[in-house]
């Protein structure tokens, strides 16, 4: 009887074995998008994607969809277009989805990021004169660096146009008072590329008065070190040449109008400085000031006694 139950129950095992022999797993789905992303696009930028589906035994392939702003076009089971908008003014993303219709659990995203065009400030340029040095710098933001920054029109007589990775400056000295309206443009690098522009009048007035700007110096003290103390000067045709008399021993004046040194004796001084401009006829300007250096109180020490 004994053999006969084991027997019984060694084939119910061998049976229940046999009957529950589990099913090979079926490979995973995995969804990728090409290419990888994410990418930077402008107003009416386009990037076209493709899609690949892993163990996708039937090649049912893709479902596509958009999150944020543009659109999608071309539709297929592999491939699709996303088109941004045809105005973008502020930065954004947007999101593309490939959905495996095999698996829709099994999802891949592309992220587009979205920027407005370059634009160029400021919108207006100060204005000059004749002879006195001009300075100014235009700047670019948005859009897809590097950028080309060119400029056409009637440029200011003296003063270049020189462009940079960013920015440009127009620097120089105007030698013609006129009104000058010219227009800077900058064109990026995004595909297609974008472009903006912007109109400038500048106006550069007649020749000033040559003067010197500094009314004040400040003081010194003996056997220290003095400066360095700028004098300046505007109006007439720059550059500038300065000169000095009256300084006290152990202080220079350079050509360029600066003041330093030491001072090796004290006292006021009465300081006349003179300017003189570049013009072909060159002009002068003098100005006395007062320079005082003083001596460092004594410092006294105890003496020892007997």
């Amino acid at each position: 009887v004994c053999y006969r139950v084991l027997g019984i129950s060694a084939l119910a095992a061998v049976l229940f074995v046999a009957g529950c022999k589990s099913s090979p797993a079926k490979p995973t789905v995995g969804v990728a998008i090409s290419p990888a992303g994410p990418v930077t696009l402008e107003q009416g930028g386009t990037a076209p994607l493709t899609a690949t589906v892993t163990n996708d035994t039937a090649s049912a392939g893709v479902t596509w969809s958009l999150a944020g702003a543009g659109s999608l076009t071309g539709n297929t089971t592999a491939a699709v277009t996303y088109n941004a908008p045809a105005s973008v003014t502020a930065a954004s993303a947007a999101t593309v989805k490939a959905t495996s219709v095999a698996d829709s659990t099994k999802t891949a995203t592309f992220t587009v990021n979205l920027i407005p065009p370059p634009a160029i400030t400021p919108a207006t340029l100060p204005g000059g004169n004749v002879g006195t040095p001009y300075s100014q710098t235009v700047t670019v933001a948005g859009g897809v660096a590097p950028y080309t920054l060119s400029i056409t029109g009637t440029q200011i007589t003296g003063v270049t146009f020189t462009a940079g990775a960013t920015s440009a400056t127009l620097s120089g000295i105007p030698t013609t008072a006129a009104t000058f309206a010219f227009t800077v443009k900058v064109v990026d690098s995004a595909s297609p590329a974008q472009s903006s522009s912007v109109p400038y009048s500048v106006v550069i007035g007649a020749q000033l008065p040559l003067s010197i700007t500094t009314t004040s110096l400040p003081g010194g003290v003996l056997n220290a070190a003095y400066g360095p103390v700028s004098i300046n000067a505007t109006g007439g045709f720059a550059p500038y040449s300065f000169g000095a008399t009256g300084l006290p021993a152990g202080l220079t004046l350079s050509s360029s109008g600066s003041l330093t040194g030491t001072p090796t004796i004290a006292g006021p001084f009465s300081v006349s400085i003179t300017v003189t401009d570049s013009e072909v006829i060159p002009a002068t300007k003098n100005v006395v000031l007062l320079l005082t250096i003083t001596a460092p109180p004594l410092a006294l020490s105890p003496g020892t006694g007997s």
